[in-house]
């Protein structure tokens, strides 16, 4: 696998020339007035200045790696990851030492990895409050180099800045990086960078998630993907004290908060509250049906079900949970109840009675964390989340001309304290800018919750749901999407394209998946800038085929959209499943195209890995105009050829790894059909 990756080579944006400089600590500053780049993004400072020393000369080095005792998971991938990638660039091996009965000094030539006892008696200090967990500082301290993280991920983080300013790494697949071989000579530089997530988590999602192998592990950490929305949500039981009962962290307000089954539906007709439930369908009446005591006996139970999961996990146990979450049923409309009509009508919004009744549980929450008899299990800054979405995504907020911003018609719709929201943007227009004048309503619902929450997670989309092998552009929304989310204080963001899919993903999808790392991470980068990266890297000597074939997907989808008025609800379009978007002249002019590519790699058949992992590449871009052809034009080619196409898709799906073509079919479904 190794010298698939050590050949994958393409010429680079050096990472400096997109920066900018950040003021730091004075006792950490290492001489701004000196620094040899510009910098202008205050979260990615990648200064340095050149010194006499060197890090490596001649093929040698005398630096080592410095662990803390008893490192973490994720402190022991940053050593294996600095040990395989420096030896794989130099073909030196670097030795690693406990920090053990070590201490700074002028002479020390270390790689300092985390909270080290040398860092600790280097006299530098690190705002690790800043930095947020995944933040890095790398830091030259006379000879010693010193890579510090807001938590010990952000090391790991660190160690592929470092490897990036030293040997130009950068990943784009499980089997493709970037990385200078054959390196004999570097210079030690005087570092005093800082890189701090424009986005704090950034969820991964697809191909991501699977983690069959170390370097399938390793991309999500390299992508700086590792993250998901459940990591954060403490969970509900459905039982309470039960640990091992059903439980969820998002839409489990009905079966989770308050089961039908106990309320409901309960034998004892005497436990059955039918006004806590909606009028239309499977979902809560956030006002009891106007009813205050069982509005207060609601709160209660709601209330009782979190104190019940702080319990069960405590912050000594279950430090991630930093949020829990009373999440509307998926796709359910709200409750046209009387009192929830004229609440609807008071505030503009049937959102205000979620706000509301999601204000009262945190109250009641939070009053019970402040009991002494509790401290145990009481949590700091910990928020109450609920989802925007569908029917909610509207809010209880109009714009006021005179005061200059939106408005509520009274306090009880703002946030109480650590109450904050989930935004499930599902009436964005993905295919179109995030800055278009479709999208301008759901920008002003966004702009008006954002007047009075903060830190709120964002669940974004990007994709046909139900049909994971078409061509969906969502490069002209993401390309300032990202930023977007960023400047309005996003904590978390989760695009959820290919959730079902493991494996390889085609329609181009691993270029979605590439561009959100690294923009989610540095929304200032420029999207055409890392595509060109992208293609280059992946496809080598067939990149122009293979761009060829993108931008065909480009004018595909923009043809479709603007023939057929596609919307927001675009997503939920099966395209390959239709007839009627498709030409035989579309498809095998893609063919064409891709069989150029084949062609262009013909070169590296000499070297069998090399020339697998290119064709592994292409090969899974020939999967979404196949299944089109397979799916719609069977009678338009030879028995044989059919026969074939059928057979290499198979073939190409099983060896890529592909498990579904839509969120709800699997792929040996679809199969089954052949």
């Amino acid at each position: 696998m190794k010298k698939i990756l050590k050949r994958l080579l393409c010429l680079g944006l050096s990472a400096v020339s997109v920066f900018a400089c950040f003021a730091c600590n004075q006792e950490e500053n290492n001489d701004d007035n000196n620094n040899n780049n510009a910098v202008a993004n205050a979260n990615h400072d990648f200064s340095y200045t050149e010194t006499e020393d060197w890090l490596v000369r001649g093929g040698q080095t005398q630096y080592k790696i410095v662990m803390p005792e008893g490192a973490s998971t994720e402190l022991g991938y940053a050593k294996t990851e600095l040990t395989n990638l420096f030896a794989e660039a130099t073909g030196i091996e670097l030795q690693a030492v406990t920090d053990a009965g070590l201490s700074h000094n002028a002479e020390n030539r270390y790689i300092s990895l985390g909270d080290t006892e040398l860092f600790e008696t280097s006299g530098l200090t690190v705002d690790k409050s800043k930095l947020t967990r995944d933040g890095i500082r790398i830091i030259t301290k006379d000879k010693t180099i010193y890579i510090v993280g807001g938590g010990d991920v952000g090391v790991l983080y660190g160690v592929y800045d470092f490897l990036n300013l030293n040997f130009g790494f950068e990943a784009y697949y499980t089997d493709c990086y970037d990385l200078d071989t054959g390196v004999t000579d570097v210079k030690l530089m005087n570092y005093n960078v800082t890189d701090i997530p424009d986005i704090e988590y950034r969820c991964g999602g697809g191909y991501l998630y699977d983690a069959g192998n170390y370097d399938q592990t390793m991309l999500s950490y390299r992508f700086r993907r590792k993250d998901a929305y459940w990591k954060f949500i403490m969970p509900i039981h459905k039982e309470l004290n039960n640990v091992n009962s059903e439980k969820a962290s998002e839409h489990n307000s009905v079966r989770y908060y308050l089961p039908q089954e106990q309320y409901l539906y309960n034998s004892d007709a005497s436990m059955n509250y039918p006004e806590f439930y909606s009028t239309e369908g499977e979902q809560l009446c956030y006002t009891a049906r106007g009813d205050a005591d069982l509005f207060d006996l609601m709160t209660d139970l709601c209330a009782e079900k979190i104190e019940n999961s702080l319990k069960l996990y405590t912050p000594a146990t279950h430090p991630d949970y930093t949020a829990v979450q009373i999440g509307i049923q998926d796709n359910s409309d709200m409750c046209t109840c009387l009192e929830c009509l004229r609440v609807k009508e008071k505030y503009g919004a049937i959102s205000a009675t979620v706000v509301i009744f999601i204000n009262e549980v945190s109250r009641k929450v939070n009053a019970w964390m402040e009991l002494p008899e509790n401290a145990e299990y009481a949590r700091e800054n910990f928020q109450y989340l609920f989802f925007v979405y569908a029917e909610t995504m509207e809010p209880p907020y109009q714009w006021d001309e005179k005061a200059g911003k939106y408005m509520p018609a009274d306090n009880a719709v703002l946030p109480a304290e650590n109450v904050s929201i989930f935004l499930a943007v599902s009436k964005f227009n993905y295919g179109k800018s995030v800055y278009a004048d479709e999208n301008s309503t759901v920008r002003g619902y966004i702009d008006a919750w954002g007047t009075y929450f903060n830190d709120y997670f964002v669940w974004s989309y990007g994709g046909f749901i139900d049909d994971y092998m078409a061509f969906f552009d969502n490069y002209n929304f993401y390309e300032q999407g990202y930023a977007y989310f960023a400047s309005l204080g996003a904590k978390l963001m989760l695009p959820q394209f290919h959730s079902s899919q493991r494996g390889g993903d085609t329609a181009f999808y691993t270029l979605y998946t590439y561009l959100g790392a690294k923009m989610m991470w540095d929304s200032s980068l420029d999207a055409a800038e890392l595509t060109e990266k992208f293609f280059n890297a992946m496809y080598k000597d067939a990149a122009p085929a293979m761009k060829a074939v993108y931008n065909e997907g480009r004018f595909w989808f923009a043809r479709q959209s603007t023939e057929n008025a596609w919307t927001y609800q675009a997503w939920w379009l099966k395209p390959t499943q239709a007839k009627s978007y498709w030409t035989l002249g579309y498809i095998e002019g893609l063919f064409s195209l891709l069989d150029e590519a084949y062609a262009a790699i013909e070169k590296y058949k000499n070297d069998e890995e090399l020339y697998s992992s290119l064709k592994n590449h292409i090969d899974m871009e020939w999967v979404c105009p196949a299944k089109v052809a397979i799916d719609h034009f069977s009678t338009s080619y030879t028995t044989e050829h059919y026969a074939w196409m059928k057979e290499n898709f198979k073939a190409i799906c099983s060896k890529l790894g592909f498990q579904a073509v839509g969120e709800h079919t699997t792929l040996s479904s679809y199969l089954a059909g052949f």
